[in-house]
């Protein structure tokens, strides 16, 4: 029964996806993007995640909120700041998911 939640969200992020990607097709030829910085467009506050997160969690920002995707931070001791260690996106976090569910299923004798 645990899987039916990230299967609904599977299906979400898809059809997410597929209305971004049509939305950014019929729109770039009508703006100049040179006129245009990543702050225009970023959202704010940026919202970071790191390695050890779960997937409970990341799930739950996904569903929360717009963003298309989370950088993953990673805290390095030797220079006391944290840098870009990667990204989440909701299309990987879906792709990863459907293929944790067909491995589960596997694994269960499914």
């Amino acid at each position: 029964m645990e899987s039916a939640p990230l299967h609904v969200l599977s299906v979400m992020v898809n059809f997410g996806n597929d209305y971004y990607s049509q939305f950014l097709d019929a729109s770039l030829f009508r703006l100049n993007l040179e006129l245009f910085k990543a702050r225009d467009v970023m959202h704010r506050p940026v919202i970071t995640i790191t390695p050890r997160e779960s997937l409970s969690h990341l799930a739950r920002l996904l569903l929360e909120t717009s963003h298309g995707g989370f950088p993953v931070v990673k805290y390095y001791e030797k220079t006391r700041h944290e840098v870009a260690y990667g990204l989440v996106t909701r299309y990987t976090f879906a792709h990863h998911s459907a293929n944790c569910n067909h491995k589960i299923t596997q694994w269960l004798g499914g």
